[in-house]
């Protein structure tokens, strides 16, 4: 009956932990974007760790609209100590955020989110997390 009792409890536990994920994402705050015609928003996102790591790196505003890119080198896996960037116009919405979802794990993925200005001065900018 022991036997019974603590397989029930591993298949219980089993349970209640779920399945991973098939990729994990890391993503900014809202990052106020910088006005005029010429302003840029900008993500860059960098492996940090010893192995390529396939992404997908998305703009959006505040609505959830994805913006679309005028420049992006995110298509291909990021080598080791490489960095991506995505480049979109600032038409539309004040605020925008951006997110980058790993084939894997992101654990060794860090990325910015900034705004630029018509001087592609940094106006603002957040950490992904």
């Amino acid at each position: 009956m022991k036997a019974h009792a603590g397989v029930a409890l591993g298949l219980s536990l089993l349970s209640s932990t779920g399945f991973a994920h098939a990729g994990q994402t890391i993503a900014s705050p809202p990052v106020r974007r910088a006005g005029g015609q010429l302003a840029t928003t900008a993500c860059y996102v960098r492996n940090v760790g010893t192995r390529p790591v396939s992404v997908t790196v998305q703009i959006t505003d505040e609505a959830g609209a994805s913006l679309t890119p005028s420049f992006q080198n995110c298509n291909t896996p990021i080598l080791p100590g490489r960095t991506c960037v995505v480049l979109a116009g600032n038409g539309g919405g004040e605020f925008a955020g951006c997110s980058a979802t790993a084939s894997g794990s992101a654990k060794h993925l860090r990325g910015t989110m900034e705004s630029r200005d018509s001087n592609l001065d940094v106006v603002h900018a957040e950490d992904l997390r």
